[in-house]
Order: structure tokens, then C-alpha cells, then sequence
């Protein structure tokens, strides 16, 4: 669609910054909404004006708390969580949770493409090669959603230390591990294609 993905490129470099800010807002009610937290401060703290650096700032205190809330409703779900780390993903619990949100990215990609965007131009990530940024930025506000969701399969004890395998510095899922993950994902899917749906049409008529 021509005239969604010029009126995309039109807000990238006239209000980038005020469409970056609405997607870290809409991410902050939706951690307000899953994990009953009162972030209230962090959005105030949301600068009006300024630059990306001070809003990803802020997007990233909001998920250290999402994350804290997260560690301590997981306790007894016998697997590690240290805390949020990535690249490789250090114990079992942030392996789950990068296989999840890798997931989501590859689920955004064909919506945003169906729905008329280019999912190249973002406002909130930086597209590093063939990173498709938009994508990142439209799976923001169903991190939350999606965080929550494995909090409940962790603490059904679905998987086990039997489901990971360490390798280098990093832990991964095994197959077995993958194949209760895809059919968990499965599960949530049609939810999350329609919070995916809503999050580009809400980004859309902000453009």
C-alpha cells in the first residue's frame, strides 16, 4: 500500500520521536495491565522532547520491572532466572524467552506486509542489515502479553532442565524443548495475531 508506506517514511523523519514515544507508552499499560504494576512515573518520565536515547531509557526501566515482577512470580518453576540477559541467553528461562519473542518477530512480519507497511521503517529500534525494525517496534507492546503467558506454562512445570542444552556461554532449548514451545505458541497465536493486528492498526492512524 503506497500511500500507508509513504506516510510511513513522512512520520519517520517529521515525528519519529512522538511515534517512538506512543509505542513505548502503549508497552507501559500493557506491563501496567499484565503484572498489576503502578507505573505511573515512568509515564510522565516520558519525554514530550528529547532524544531516542531518553525514551529508550525509560522503555527500559519499565521492562527491569516487568522482569523483576516476572522473577519473583516464577520462583519453584525449577529452571534458572538470574535475570533478563541475551545474546547468548544465559540460563533456561531467558532461553524460552528469546525463542518466544523471535517467534512474535516472524508472526509481525507477514501482518505488517498484509496490512499495507513497510516493516523496514521504524521508530523505535534501529534496523541493523536485514533486520525488519518495524517488526520489533509492533512486537513491543505484546512483550507484556507474551512474558505473562510463559509465566503461566513455567510455573506448570511444561519444561524441565531435561528440555535445555548449554552451549559455549549460552543455553538453548533442545528439540524437545522446541517442539512443547511451538505447540504452546501455537496455543496463543491467534491472540497474539490479533493484539499484533491492533498494535499496527493503532501505530497506523498515529502516522
Amino acid at each position: 500500500n503506497y500511500t500507508r508506506r509513504l506516510a510511513q517514511f513522512e512520520a519517520k523523519y517529521k515525528r519519529g520521536l512522538e511515534l517512538a514515544r506512543y509505542i513505548v507508552l502503549m508497552k507501559i499499560e500493557e506491563i501496567e495491565m499484565a503484572f498489576r504494576l503502578d507505573m505511573k512515573d515512568l509515564k510522565e518520565r516520558l519525554p514530550k522532547r528529547g532524544g531516542l536515547e531518553e525514551i529508550l531509557g525509560v522503555e527500559g526501566e519499565a521492562s527491569k520491572r516487568m522482569f523483576s515482577t516476572f522473577k519473583e512470580n516464577i520462583k519453584g518453576c525449577g529452571l534458572k532466572f538470574a535475570g533478563r540477559t541475551y545474546r547468548p541467553p544465559s540460563d533456561e528461562v531467558n532461553a524460552v524467552l528469546s525463542l518466544t519473542y523471535t517467534l512474535a518477530y516472524c508472526l509481525a512480519l507477514p501482518l505488517v506486509i498484509f496490512m499495507g507497511y513497510d516493516p523496514y521503517i521504524s521508530f523505535l529500534h534501529t534496523k541493523r542489515g536485514t533486520h525488519a525494525s518495524f517488526c520489533s517496534d509492533v512486537i513491543e507492546p505484546a512483550r507484556p502479553f507474551l512474558t505473562k503467558r510463559l509465566e503461566w506454562l513455567l510455573l506448570q512445570r511444561s519444561l524441565g532442565p531435561k528440555d535445555f542444552n548449554r552451549s559455549g556461554r549460552g543455553v538453548y532449548l533442545s528439540r524437545s524443548g522446541v517442539e512443547k514451545l511451538l505447540n504452546w505458541f501455537e496455543s496463543i497465536k491467534e491472540e497474539l495475531t490479533q493484539r499484533l493486528k491492533e498494535t499496527i492498526a493503532r501505530i497506523g492512524e498515529e502516522l
